[in-house]
């Protein structure tokens, strides 16, 4: 029965390309703005994996990712954008650009 339950545990974190705990190292890079966690971790909302599938907070964080130089975010964001209803997708872009702001404040 424990071979089985590490087989099953194995298999899960094989099958798991973000864990859990990771989850929270790549939002708080992606928060210090770093492109590759922004793409990530909208990546991990778009897909639910490890996170429920948000395409709401996929599409935000792809936008950071595209405003940020990573072209090949667009196409997934754009993918995302066909699955929110007009206001969300509104409420969505406005986010996006405040949290962008808020990442990459304006130089005086």
């Amino acid at each position: 029965m424990n071979r089985l339950l590490v087989l099953a545990l194995l298999f899960f974190a094989l099958c798991n390309p973000v864990a859990a705990g990771e989850l929270e190292d790549m939002t708080a890079k992606a928060e210090q703005g770093d492109v590759i966690d922004q793409y990530e971790l909208g990546m991990a909302y778009y897909f639910g994996d490890p996170i429920p599938q948000d395409y709401k907070q996929a599409y935000i964080w792809l936008s950071v990712a595209v405003t940020n130089g990573y072209d090949e975010a667009a196409a997934k964001r754009d993918k995302a954008a066909l699955e929110l209803a007009p206001d969300v997708l509104a409420a969505a872009q406005a986010e996006a650009a405040a949290l962008d702001k808020k990442i990459n404040p304006p130089r005086e």
